[in-house]
């Protein structure tokens, strides 16, 4: 699968391509060719990138993760002293929210807003 990355809304007409691994053309045969097809959005080393390099579906995924996490805090914190619940914490939470923040961490209030702690 690829992404074909725009900066402007102009549509690329091709969905896939086909990848000859052929001696010559005169040999050419379907067994030897690998077809690979397009996404609107791949996710790669953990980062979700869109075709537009967007990073609302990154964040919208990374929003999913933390709220599922905050729902299993919410059960443990009863359960735990502090000082575990505060290394899970770190462990867990916080992992999740630093990981890739110097490639996505840049970007504009607007697009930060979500993950902001009101």
């Amino acid at each position: 699968m690829f992404v074909n990355f725009m900066v402007n809304n102009k549509e690329e007409h091709f969905d896939n391509l086909t990848i000859h691994f052929c001696e010559s053309y005169n040999l050419w045969n379907d067994k030897l060719c690998k077809t690979i097809y397009r996404v609107s959005s791949i996710r790669y080393l953990g980062l979700a990138i869109d075709k537009h390099m967007k990073w609302n579906l990154h964040i919208n995924n990374l929003l999913m993760r933390l709220r599922i996490l905050s729902h299993s805090f919410y059960k443990f914190r009863e359960i735990l002293l502090m000082h575990v619940f505060c290394t899970v914490y770190l462990a867990l939470y916080q992992a999740i929210i630093q990981y890739g923040l110097l490639i996505w961490g840049g970007l504009s209030a607007n697009a930060l807003e979500p993950l902001l702690i009101h």
